[in-house]
């Protein structure tokens, strides 16, 4: 680390040429190769030698960049994944990475990150892991008058539902830590879906009732009951038949209401006369 951090603190990356950058990487090839030669069989000397040989080739990124002719040291991407001893720009610093090559972390906010050259500008803190909604509309609205404690009830529980959708929508951390501008728009979607969704289930449940009330009128339609029993009651809409004429219950009947007699029956078919109202053959 050392030997990088003495390289750039007197290359500026700007100055940067193929020709200084080879001689650099053969400097630090050199150093790690005899330090392996010289001890061979010392654990901590080879460590060493390998920190060397992990700069040289940072610097042989750095090379293939000025060759090229882009930027010799490129900036920091936050979905682009660093392997351990990669050299970035970000936040006005140099940084390499010294941490494990599979994890994502962001230099100044990770122990994966080491500076070695200038002086990073301070960043602002990182929005939060979890969405605040106590710095929305809720938190602004007044508590004073019994108008205003109740709109701010109604606020509160706008915000509780679109919490909820967030949670079931699977929103990923990601998406949470992103500008504030982005996370509100977030919330402006969750609660437009879920004033969507409310107004679904109340047709639902508009649906289901009229289904309810479809089924019953089917179950309970016209129905032939055989010959008026005394004893029984009736269900509206039954058929009977009693002295030859055929009669409908307009309502539910008690017991020993008579077709003809009570007003809960109504004459379908009328009894024939004997013998005077069938055709002449």
């Amino acid at each position: 680390m050392e030997g990088l951090k003495s390289f750039f603190a007197s290359h500026r990356p700007a100055d940067l040429t193929a020709e200084v950058l080879e001689e650099q990487i053969l400097v630090l090839e050199s150093k790690a190769e005899k330090i392996e030669y010289d001890h061979w069989n010392s654990q901590p000397h080879l460590d060493a030698a390998q920190l060397l040989r992990q700069d040289a080739n940072a610097l042989k990124t750095v090379l293939s960049r000025v060759v090229a002719s882009q930027s010799p040291i490129p900036s920091f991407e936050r979905s682009a994944r660093y392997h351990t001893g990669a050299i970035v720009l970000d936040a006005g610093a140099i940084w390499q990475k010294t941490g494990n090559a599979d994890v994502f972390s962001q230099p100044g906010r990770s122990d994966d990150w080491a500076v070695i050259a200038g002086k990073p500008i301070p960043q602002a803190a990182p929005a939060p892991a979890v969405m605040d909604l106590r710095l929305g509309v809720s938190a602004q609205l007044p508590n004073k008058t019994a108008k205003d404690r109740a709109e701010l009830k109604r606020w509160q529980a706008i915000e509780k539902d679109v919490l909820e959708y967030i949670k079931e929508a699977g929103i990923s951390e990601a998406s949470l830590q992103s500008p504030i501008s982005f996370r509100f728009l977030l919330i402006a979607r969750s609660a437009l879906i879920q004033s969507f969704r409310e107004e679904i289930s109340e047709r639902d449940e508009v649906i289901d009732q009229l289904k309810k009330r479809i089924d019953a009128l089917e179950a309970g339609g016209i129905a032939y009951k055989g010959i008026w029993q005394r004893a029984a009651s009736y269900a509206k809409g039954s058929i009977v038949t009693d002295g030859g004429s055929a009669w409908i219950a307009l309502k539910n009947t008690e017991d020993g209401d008579k077709p003809g007699d009570a007003n809960s029956w109504q004459l379908m078919v009328k009894a024939g006369r004997n013998g005077r109202d069938t055709p002449a053959p």
